[in-house]
């Protein structure tokens, strides 16, 4: 399974005493969002009904789109079988069944943790999350919580902010198309930043961060480590810059769940040692590209051409996929 998309949680006693005699029924209470898709109203709408109109408000100034439409019916319903019992009402989703120790309980929401988020939101068409989620066993309610998060928050001053606006105007004036590169790099340190910052769950998207990181350091020094090496003394970066932050980044991007598929097994403490990584990872390749854009706009560092055309083999891609979409 992915190695960052997973949600750790960890089951913690908030009421009552655990129960020593077994076997009993544990209760699984989770509440989904988003509640639109159960039928349940909220602030930003996801969900339209199908058959039924809806309005859609175009902000063309920041470029989102808002729906305004009917909600679909509260869902609500139950079911039942020999080892699972479940009812639906709106968002709230409850799970019974028999268990033999409280282990066996948690293992149950675990399991339950793993596969519905990934199961519903492949079957519903848009992503689904848990908001909420408690353990009923017996007189023990147990909140099943995460474990983990991580967020970037940038902390600065006005001052600082009127300076840095100055200078990016000043660095503007001095672009050329021969600067392609810079712009494409500092393109996918932007989007490094954005998905730094997105909640829900920030883990998750911890993958997509290096590959953006690792984009905005190759479109510069290449994929090539000794390439990258030697371009990046040129540009007067450390031994330290070079094997800490840069060479890091070009290797696991091929080899932990980045750019290419990974089922495991790495260990919540390895996991961490990957996000952390990757949180310190960004503010070191912006101190990288930082040096880029000084010298790339004045001329001190080299940047390869970029090529004015697409390939060949682009536009045939392309060309098929437009047959595709057209039905041919």
């Amino acid at each position: 399974m992915s190695l960052f998309h997973f949600q750790h949680r960890d089951a913690k006693l908030e009421h009552g005493t655990l129960p020593t005699d077994f076997p009993r029924d544990v209760i699984l209470e989770i509440r989904l969002g988003p509640e639109d898709a159960f039928g349940v109203s909220c602030e930003p709408r996801t969900v339209a009904t199908k058959g039924q109109p809806a309005r859609l408000n175009w902000d063309s100034n920041e470029g989102v789109v808002r729906i305004e439409s009917e909600l679909i019916g509260r869902l609500s319903g139950t079911r039942g079988s020999e080892h699972l019992k479940a009812s639906l009402d709106g968002n709230g989703l409850q799970l019974t069944r028999r268990v033999n120790s409280t282990r066996e309980a948690v293992n149950f929401a675990a399991s339950a943790n793993l596969w519905l988020p990934a199961f519903i939101s492949f079957r519903f068409r848009t992503y689904v999350w848990i908001k909420e989620f408690w353990i009923q066993l017996g007189e023990a309610r147990l909140r099943f919580a995460l474990a983990e998060t991580t967020i970037n928050i940038p902390a600065s001053t006005a001052e600082q902010n009127i300076q840095r606006v100055w200078t990016c105007l000043d660095e503007w004036t001095k672009t050329t198309p021969k600067h392609r590169r810079v712009a494409g790099a500092l393109y996918y340190y932007r989007q490094a930043l954005r998905l730094s910052q997105l909640q829900l769950d920030q883990i998750a998207l911890t993958p997509e961060v290096v590959l953006n990181l690792t984009k905005a350091l190759e479109i510069i020094f290449t994929n090539d480590r000794d390439i990258a090496r030697e371009r990046a003394r040129t540009l007067g970066l450390t031994n330290g810059e070079i094997e800490k932050v840069l060479i890091p980044i070009l290797l696991i991007r091929s080899r932990f769940d980045i750019a290419h598929v990974a089922t495991g097994p790495l260990s919540p403490k390895e996991r961490n040692i990957l996000v952390s990584f990757s949180s310190r990872a960004t503010a070191g390749v912006g101190n990288i590209l930082d040096r880029v854009v000084q010298d790339g706009l004045t001329g001190n560092f080299d940047l390869a051409p970029t090529s004015l055309t697409l390939e060949k083999e682009k536009k045939e891609l392309i060309e098929a996929l437009d047959r595709y979409n057209r039905g041919l």
